[in-house]
């Protein structure tokens, strides 16, 4: 009898639990970086530059050295809300707070005089 009531217990409590999302706080999203930009320099296969959204920030992983870059965040009403250098000569990463932005679409633009990447992130 004990068991039986257990196993009851048990699938209540399943059945329960699958209609949950459980948060996850180290998720990491990543952020899909469209377009064309180079180096100066012979390109290199694979991905160049990553980024990920994850908790409160934006991580940028530079994977070959571009030189000057500027990083620019734009909201969804075109504002520039947040706009960085960054010499990947120096710098492989690049980490941007977002604990102060509102919720918002936003846009992150990666731009050289040799071009840029866009790509889109919800917070």
């Amino acid at each position: 009898m004990k068991g039986r009531i257990m196993l009851i217990t048990l699938l209540s409590l399943l059945f329960t639990l699958n209609g949950l999302t459980i948060y996850d706080k180290h998720e990491t999203n990543p952020i899909i970086l469209e377009g064309e930009l180079q180096s100066g320099s012979i390109r290199k296969g694979g991905y160049d530059i990553t980024a990920f959204v994850q908790n409160d920030a934006i991580t940028i992983n530079f994977h070959q050295n571009f030189g000057n870059l500027q990083v620019t965040l734009n909201n969804s009403m075109s504002n520039t809300v947040f706009q960085i250098n960054v010499d990947t000569f120096e710098q492989t990463q690049a980490y941007i707070p977002l604990s102060y932005f509102p919720s918002d679409m936003y846009t992150i633009i990666i731009s050289n005089s040799y071009g840029s990447l866009i790509g889109y992130f919800e917070l």
